[in-house]
Formats: C-alpha cells, sequence, structure tokens
C-alpha cells in the first residue's frame, strides 16, 4: 500500500508538470485512491489497539462518566 501510494504521488507531480488536464485528473484520482487506502490501513490498526483496550478497561470497571446529582441552592447576589 505504502508504494501504492509513493508511485501516485509521483506520478501527481508529473502531471502537474505538464498541461494536459486529463492526465491531471486521472492522477489526481489515483493519489485519492491510495489515501482511502491508508485511511482504511490506519482505521483498523487504531480500532484494534483501541478495542484491545477497551475490552480492558471494561474488565476493571471502567470510567463512567455517567451524570453526577448533587444538590444546589440558586444564590442571588441582588436579594442580600
Amino acid at each position: 500500500i505504502k508504494k501504492d501510494a509513493q508511485d501516485a504521488i509521483a506520478e501527481a507531480r508529473k502531471a502537474l508538470e505538464g498541461t494536459d488536464l486529463d492526465e491531471i485528473k486521472a492522477a489526481q484520482e489515483k493519489l485519492q485512491q491510495a489515501g482511502y487506502k491508508l485511511a482504511e490501513v490506519a482505521y483498523s490498526t487504531e480500532q484494534a489497539q483501541g478495542g484491545a483496550a477497551g475490552a480492558a478497561g471494561a474488565a476493571q470497571g471502567g470510567n463512567d462518566d455517567g451524570p453526577i446529582e448533587a444538590d444546589y441552592e440558586v444564590v442571588d447576589d441582588d436579594e442580600k
């Protein structure tokens, strides 16, 4: 995937040196597809690491940042 991305970058740079709009668009499309593949790999790697950490946190009870109940009193400074 890394090699495909590097090839797409090189092709896009070469296309930008020219004036053929179709060639530039084709290179841009190829570069975009390579970016999608890289993002997919990064996302799946992150999910695998996050999933393992999430499972460990759930086994230990995790941090529940749910609502906290509290008593309070509204004080109006003008009434004093």
